[in-house]
């Protein structure tokens, strides 16, 4: 099977964001085209935001449950109700994901995905970036 060309476009995305390369980033994601492409690309960024999370924290109980505060620019608490959609479920995708719940994964990562506008992947992208 050949590979997949959008399994390290996650990576490269990051990568350019955090080196500051904004021309790369834009030419990246104009590649994402089709809801396919933001769903791998999504899956990928959601990952690298759990796996950053994880290393923070160290290992969890089985039963520890992961919660998130969203904060707007003015550093003030943000109803998640009130989040766009796509940036919604990318956060809720990352909230699956570390709460170990593959069913609720892949529902809110075809929700972001079908965003054409790719809000929630580009606030996905700066999670993953500055989550080191």
């Amino acid at each position: 099977m050949a590979p997949d060309p959008t399994a390290s476009l996650a990576d490269d995305l990051v990568l350019a964001t955090r080196t500051g390369d904004l021309d790369e980033v834009v030419r990246l994601l104009g590649g994402l085209d089709t809801p396919p492409a933001r769903l791998r690309v999504l899956r990928g960024l959601v990952h690298r935001c759990c796996e950053a999370v994880a290393d923070r924290f160290g290992p969890q109980p089985r039963d520890a449950v992961f919660t998130a505060v969203a904060v707007g620019e003015d550093a003030v608490a943000a109803d998640v109700d009130e989040l766009g959609p796509g940036v919604r479920a990318a956060l809720r995708a990352v909230l699956a994901e570390l709460n170990g719940d593959p069913e609720a994964l892949e529902v809110q990562l075809g929700l972001a995905a079908r965003e054409a506008g790719l809000t929630g992947v580009v606030h996905c992208l700066l999670w993953a970036a500055g989550l080191r």
